[in-house]
């Protein structure tokens, strides 16, 4: 692994973190695995590659987006055809798939809950308002029928009045 490494010219943080990657699967993740009569760039490539995977995966939260995982498992993929020993990885990726869609399926509760909270509270407003309406209605009727029994008292007063006058 060192001479491919020395060859390519890795970077030596890269190189740091491959070697942590492998050591904590007690194996090189290239190995034997790697397809024969391959460009050792690209194999360093690989490297780098499953590097930055490991690095992005470390780095997810439960706001990370199910397309974001779906794109490294991708590459993951893509890694695994060159012979690359990156299953690990993907189990890691399928966990962390889990915990946002449970994470997403708890925030979709809340908002479920809140919407049923916000909407039961605007029925109730709506109620209140309902109620208003209705001794507003009355009151206006009051007015109708006051209007109707004075108009018709004065158009009555009004129409004797003006009888009265023509007769004189």
């Amino acid at each position: 692994m060192n001479e491919l490494l020395k060859e390519c010219q890795l970077p030596e943080n890269i190189q740091r973190t491959y070697y942590e990657l492998c050591r904590s699967r007690n194996m090189f993740l290239h190995g034997h695995h790697l397809v024969k009569n391959i460009n050792p760039y690209l194999t360093a490539g690989a490297i780098v590659e499953t590097v930055r995977i490991a690095e992005a995966i470390g780095a997810c939260t439960l706001l990370t987006s199910e397309d974001e995982l779906m794109t490294l498992d991708k590459s993951l993929k893509a890694l695994e055809a060159l012979g690359m020993n990156v299953g690990f990885l993907h189990a890691r990726i399928q966990q962390l798939r889990s915990l946002v869609l449970d994470s997403e399926s708890l925030m979709d509760k809340k908002k479920y809950e809140a919407a049923c909270s916000q909407r039961d509270a605007t029925e109730d407003e709506i109620k209140k308002f309902d109620a208003k309406l209705a001794v507003l209605r009355r009151v206006s009727d009051a007015y109708t029928a006051d209007i109707d029994t004075y108009g018709s008292t004065i158009l009555f007063a009004t129409t004797s009045y003006d009888t009265c006058n023509n007769f004189f």
